[in-house]
């Protein structure tokens, strides 16, 4: 037995091991003892690497390597020697395949070269911030991805918000446009009062509320709602390009888009039509005359096409004015001038042309 359990050569038991002065060396003993050696040299380490082990090595004060080499690297593999890790610099170890580094680490995080990739398993990064994303670019470092909170992750781009989303659902801050079909089954709320847009260039169906708080393009069909129970929230300029369909039902309040009246607001005093008093009943109640007028497009430009109806159920004559350059004819005559709605009157305003009003109605002169 060359070595016991713990490494340690014991030399063979034999008359004269140890050895007895005066004792005759035997040549079995001799020869026994040379062979034990043998069998120790041989399954002992080389220094000049010539010995493979055939089972784990303890070291007890740990290995020590040389910092290699990117194509040599200092851990390698027999068969495979560019593969491995080696030493780049101070506090620096990076990985290697095939003479290519697909690592670095350093004290302060792991930097992965461009095209690199990760997969299988679970990566686990810090949560970031929205000015510092846990994950971003290294010529981007406030754009990227980060952890808002429980079960929420955050898009942000030069240290602000673009999108977000959790299990509510997803939140946009800024412009929206979304180039082929929108279906959102959940409530939606799109836009910062009067600031944001939002354009949807294909066909959207909402399913469910949506409130647009900004400006609306919807340049394809669009859906809201379901079985007249949900509702659409647009606090500034919507445009829809394509066909907005309004159900057959009739609307449930005199500001639905699609009422078939004439909303009355009452005027007792001189007033100048204002662009929302289109499609309303202006009416005057009061026993003293009054100018109405009609400002040029220059100042006020309604749609051609406008319609405003006028009412006088009070003693006072309503005078409909020209204003700067504007023309004014009742129907069925020529003469453009001032006209006068008296008690009880009732007539209707359509501008048909720029600057270009007529009158039709009763007690007009």
């Amino acid at each position: 037995m060359s070595r016991n359990g713990s490494g340690t050569y014991v030399l063979p038991a034999n008359s004269w091991n140890p050895a007895i002065p005066d004792t005759t060396i035997t040549a079995e003993d001799w020869n026994a003892t040379a062979d034990d050696l043998a069998l120790a040299l041989t399954q002992s380490l080389a220094s000049d690497g010539q010995t493979t082990t055939t089972q784990p090595i303890p070291f007890a004060q740990g290995v020590l390597a040389s910092s290699g080499l990117l194509a040599t690297p200092g851990v390698a593999f027999i068969g495979d020697t560019n593969t491995g890790f080696y030493r780049p610099g101070a506090d620096q170890l990076s990985g290697v395949c095939g003479g290519v580094a697909f690592m670095v680490a350093t004290s302060t995080g792991v930097t992965f070269p461009l095209g690199a990739s990760i997969s299988g398993g679970t990566v686990q990064i810090a949560n970031g911030t929205v000015s510092a994303p846990s994950l971003s670019f290294a010529s981007d470092t406030n754009t990227g991805l980060y952890r808002v909170g429980a079960d929420s992750i955050g898009f942000a781009c030069n240290g602000a918000d673009v999108l977000v989303l959790a299990t509510t659902g997803a939140t946009v801050t800024g412009a929206l446009t979304v180039t082929t079909n929108l279906t959102a089954n959940g409530n939606v709320t799109l836009g910062d009062a009067g600031a944001d847009t939002v354009t949807v260039n294909g066909a959207a169906t909402f399913a469910s509320t949506a409130a647009f708080t900004g400006t609306l393009t919807a340049n394809g069909n669009t859906v809201i709602g379901s079985d007249n129970a949900d509702t659409l929230t647009v606090n500034a300029v919507a445009t829809f390009v394509a066909d907005t369909i309004l159900a057959d039902t009739a609307p449930t309040s005199t500001r639905s888009a699609g009422y078939r009246g004439t909303p009355l607001e009452t005027q007792d005093a001189n007033y100048s039509f204002v662009l929302t008093d289109a499609g309303q009943t202006i009416r005057h109640t009061s026993g003293s005359a009054h100018a109405w007028t009609i400002e040029p497009d220059s100042t006020t430009n309604f749609p051609i096409g406008t319609t405003i109806v006028v009412r006088n159920v009070g003693g006072g004559a309503v005078t409909i004015t020209r204003g700067s350059g504007v023309a004014l004819r009742i129907g069925g005559v020529s003469t453009d001038s001032n006209k006068t709605l008296a008690q009880w009157g009732l007539a209707t305003l359509l501008k048909e042309a720029a600057d270009t009003w007529v009158i039709s109605g009763a007690g007009v002169t």
